[in-house]
């Protein structure tokens, strides 16, 4: 019998909210009705509105692509983008990563993180390495030099760290990482755009920042989320992470330039998991290696951080 369109758009929303949640009660909440009609609309004696339809894709907006026939969803993928213009859209952003790793930490989910570049997670562990990566998104720093943001945002930051800091990641780091950063700043410093005092002040902090990541490379363990580093010397892929919850799978990666998708898409989400594997396996997981080699990695990234 052919599956219809009401339960396979519930089928797919059960993997959305996590197999913990009751389905029911999700659909009490956000169509603000009782759980017993709720319970006829799960199990389809009772057909959804357009306009419950309408409030369960504002909730959960990727769920459009659940209404999709199964077999064109190899084909067709529904997703978000993330572009910073204001202000308001680096918000929107950071409190889309707080809700998905607040879930993520709930669920004891896993994040897989591909870094051809540092890893957006570094930036977000200090203030001002952050005012830098959101002045550059923005594209404000190659024309006026670093911005003031408001400080709600970088109480945002704090909430990402914390959360970071006791999420599962298995990361996987592209040798150059550092020398790619300082060679970024470089650039920025030789537009006249940041000054002297400013790059300085940079490199130290990124310092600062590596000794966290080389104490959780050794340990295998950040403060409560365990803490898997590799490290490649080539690049089979963009730069981006894949937090899987239970079945459910969200790819979060880079189009092009500071123009981010997120898709649920198993298409998309599998053929990254695969190349992650892939590329796994000729990388080196610092957490096995000697310590020698351990701190030679990391010697190589100080190099890059020293003054001029």
């Amino acid at each position: 019998m052919q599956e219809g369109i009401q339960a396979r758009l519930f089928k797919g929303l059960q993997t959305r909210i996590g197999g913990n949640e009751s389905l029911v009660k999700w659909l009490a909440t956000t169509l603000d009705i009782d759980i017993s009609l709720a319970n006829r609309k799960a199990n389809g004696s009772v057909g959804l509105s357009l306009a419950q339809l309408e409030l369960i894709i504002e909730a959960l907006p990727l769920a459009v692509e659940d209404l999709l026939p199964n077999k064109k969803k190899n084909r067709i993928f529904v997703g978000s983008y993330s572009h910073f213009r204001s202000n308001e859209e680096i918000e929107d952003y950071l409190l889309s990563i707080i809700k998905n790793f607040e879930f993520a930490n709930k669920t004891g989910a896993h994040l897989k993180y591909f870094a051809r570049d540092l890893p957006l997670f570094y930036f977000f562990l200090n203030k001002e390495l952050a005012r830098f990566k959101f002045s550059m998104w923005t594209d404000q720093l190659r024309h006026s030099g670093l911005q003031r943001f408001n400080a709600n945002i970088f109480n945002l930051c704090d909430e990402i760290a914390a959360l970071y800091k006791s999420l599962h990641t298995t990361e996987m780091w592209n040798k150059e990482v550092m020398r790619n950063q300082r060679e970024q700043i470089n650039w920025y410093y030789g537009l006249q755009v940041i000054s002297t005092a400013e790059r300085d002040h940079m490199i130290s902090t990124l310092a600062e920042v590596l000794v966290n990541y080389k104490k959780w490379a050794k340990e295998g363990q950040k403060e409560d989320g365990k803490f898997e580093l590799y490290v490649t010397s080539f690049n089979t892929m963009n730069s981006g992470g894949l937090l899987s919850l239970g079945k459910h799978k969200q790819l979060m990666t880079a189009l092009s330039g500071v123009f981010f998708i997120s898709s649920a898409n198993p298409s998309l989400t599998n053929s990254f998991d695969d190349q992650f594997n892939q590329q796994r396996s000729a990388a080196t997981l610092l957490t096995q290696c000697n310590a020698l080699s351990r701190a030679e990695f990391f010697r190589s990234m100080e190099d890059h951080l020293i003054k001029d």
